[in-house]
């Protein structure tokens, strides 16, 4: 079941554009027994704000969410932290440098994975379930609201070659293009039409709850799906040379259809969920729900 988003206004002012950073934590510990509550901290001081808490018990490892609103004033930077809590004491945190982008929603995962105690990771980027670092928030790239809070111009888009884009999806055409090498996509409900394409492109697709997933993976691009828990993940294309993960685990109709020069990884735990397509000539099957097409297993 997907959490009851909180919001919390951070600054006073008015803009007519929805500006906003949805913050997502998920944990792998054992709840209620080493986590039974989450409490997120919204750090403005460094452009003369407060702190602010919110805070929300666990009933599962599932993701629970927070929506940050700007409503005026400068964009960042904030440190936002996750505190996972014990009988109201402090047991790990999470934390990250965060800004927002005017018109625009952010996704930023902040999670309390075990993996990720001793982890210590740059400003901007996000420690996930392997332990690794990885960059997921958008620069802020001297995007501060003009004086009548309209848009940036329409040459700048606030990305430099390199950095990580991050985007929330919702119905329409999703895709990681332009100047992104890596892209962190949420699809908030529905996940129609996302789309990662080009050769050195890293998309990491959380698609967790969501319903109606459909991606395609092409060019040579890099893609990580999580749909897990999702309903009807049965349009999933890795193409043209390109390296897909899938993981379908409580997911109901999960297909992935891999091209014969393309490598793929499919995780699943039920009977509806199955690597397809004439392309998957090597399949292995690698134990624990595992399937492998045209590499080898993990």
């Amino acid at each position: 079941m997907r959490a009851t988003l909180l919001t919390a206004t951070l600054l006073l002012g008015c803009n007519a554009a929805v500006t906003e950073i949805v913050v997502s934590t998920e944990t792998d510990r054992d709840v209620p027994g080493e986590l039974d509550a989450v409490r997120w901290e919204v750090d403005a001081t460094a452009v003369g704000g407060g702190v602010q808490r919110r805070e929300t018990a666990l009933t599962s490892g599932a993701p629970v969410r927070m929506t940050l609103v700007h409503e005026g004033g400068p964009l960042g930077p904030l440190t936002l932290r996750a505190l996972g809590l014990r009988d109201g004491r402090e047991v790990t945190r999470a934390e990250i440098e965060a800004r927002f982008l005017l018109g625009r929603s952010v996704f930023i995962p902040l999670d309390l994975f075990r993996a990720c105690d001793a982890t210590r990771c740059g400003p901007a980027e996000a420690c996930d379930a392997e332990g690794r670092c990885v960059q997921v928030v958008l620069p802020d790239a001297g995007m501060t609201p003009p004086p009548d809070a309209g848009p940036p111009p329409a040459s700048d888009s606030g990305v430099d070659a390199g950095d990580a884009c991050a985007e929330t999806c919702g119905g329409g055409r999703c895709e990681c293009e332009g100047s992104c090498d890596r892209c962190a996509l949420h699809c908030a409900d529905d996940c129609r039409d996302v789309r990662c394409s080009g050769p050195d492109r890293e998309c990491a697709i959380d698609a967790r709850e969501a319903s109606n997933v459909e991606v395609e993976c092409k060019g040579g691009a890099r893609c990580v799906i999580d749909a897990r828990g999702a309903s009807n993940a049965e349009t999933i294309r890795c193409r043209e040379g390109s390296d897909c993960e899938l993981d379908c685990r409580g997911t109901s109709n999960c297909r992935l259809d891999c091209d014969e020069d393309a490598r793929c990884l499919l995780r699943c735990d039920g009977d509806n969920c199955e690597a397809a397509g004439e392309g998957c000539e090597e399949r292995r099957e690698c134990g624990g729900g595992v399937i492998a097409c045209n590499r080898d297993c993990p």
